[in-house]
């Protein structure tokens, strides 16, 4: 989407910024080199820009350091993705649905308004919202749940 559509924004969530250092941007890391990119990076704001200006931001959704969701709440986002997803709150997807889409309209691209949430279904709210409902055939649009399994990445070795 980066490389496609100039100037978006996408941020990547993770609940704490350790964790997500360790993990979730060091998987990101990898993709680039696979893909052959090389966008510009900057540590101080956790933010690759790419040669376009389109930007993926790594962020902590920790409602424990911000209960109101004052960090996301000033965002403009063409789309989000939160990283285990199971590990966060709930308020913080309804904060980030209020913050995506808006680059979307004001440069004109007709690119969907998407939060890609990444987990296992543990219970609680996810297990609750997404998955139940998907397993018993009661999953209503907008939402969709993929299920992915280990067997179904083509890069595992073991």
């Amino acid at each position: 989407m980066c490389d496609q559509f100039p100037g978006i924004r996408l941020a990547m969530f993770r609940k704490t910024l350790t964790v997500l250092r360790r993990t979730t941007l060091m998987t990101f890391r990898k993709v680039l080199d696979v893909c052959d990119y090389h966008p510009m990076w900057n540590g101080s704001t956790m933010t690759y820009t790419f040669a376009n200006g389109s930007q993926v931001m790594f962020l902590e959704a920790d409602i424990s350091k911000d209960p109101d969701g004052l960090k996301l709440k000033g965002l403009e986002l063409t789309a989000a993705a939160i990283d285990e997803a199971d590990e966060v709150a709930r308020q913080v997807l309804t904060v980030l649905s209020g913050r995506i889409g808006r680059e979307n309209v004001r440069k004109g691209f007709e690119i969907p308004a998407f939060i890609l949430m990444s987990c296992n279904p543990n219970q609680g709210w996810l297990r609750d919202e997404f998955y139940e409902p998907w397993r018993n055939g009661t999953l209503k649009a907008p939402y969709f749940f993929e299920q992915a399994l280990a067997v179904d990445n083509p890069f595992l070795t073991t």
